[in-house]
């Protein structure tokens, strides 16, 4: 194998790393400042050399609108709960996400590239925008979950 050659094409059937590149593009969408040219189109992900917290990450981004920006346990203005509750990651897929479905693709296959690996023509973009869904949508539950604990730990305790 030559030096500087991808060492390894992941398909449909490593669906597992896969799932880590999409979880790894749901942190680097949710909390890093990623390098986008005029047109919107993905230059690069760094996660650099140390860790960060989610917070820190966040803060390091502009504040513009982003369309993954989530502040204070909501996303586009509404809550974890409200897409929970409303959509299946099926429809938040189609009727939210798609309609960022080059950065998210870019992100992921940046990601890939970022490993010294390819995508197998079987990984189409539909393909990652679905397993990203998935993800963005353990990831809303996750944020819901945790505000539900929270609410809870702030209420007056019972008297028995």
């Amino acid at each position: 194998m030559t030096s500087g050659a991808p060492e390894k094409a992941f398909h449909l059937s490593d669906i597992m790393d896969l799932y880590d590149f999409a979880d790894n593009a749901v942190v680097a969408l949710t909390c890093l400042p990623p390098e986008i040219d005029r047109d919107g189109k993905l230059l690069s992900i760094e996660f650099g050399e140390r860790e960060y917290n989610e917070d820190e990450l966040r803060a390091k981004r502009s504040p513009d609108s982003f369309p993954f920006d989530i502040h204070e346990g909501t996303w586009q203005g509404k809550p974890a709960s409200f897409y929970i509750f409303t959509y299946t990651p099926v429809e938040l897929r189609d009727q939210l996400l798609r309609a960022h479905q080059a950065l998210i693709c870019d992100t992921i296959r940046a990601l890939v590239k970022k490993d010294r690996a390819t995508l197998g023509a079987d990984v189409n973009d539909e393909a990652l925008l679905s397993i990203f869904a998935l993800r963005w949508y353990d990831k809303l539950t996750l944020m819901n979950e945790r505000d539900a604990w929270e609410a809870e730990q702030q209420r007056p305790k019972e008297h028995v």
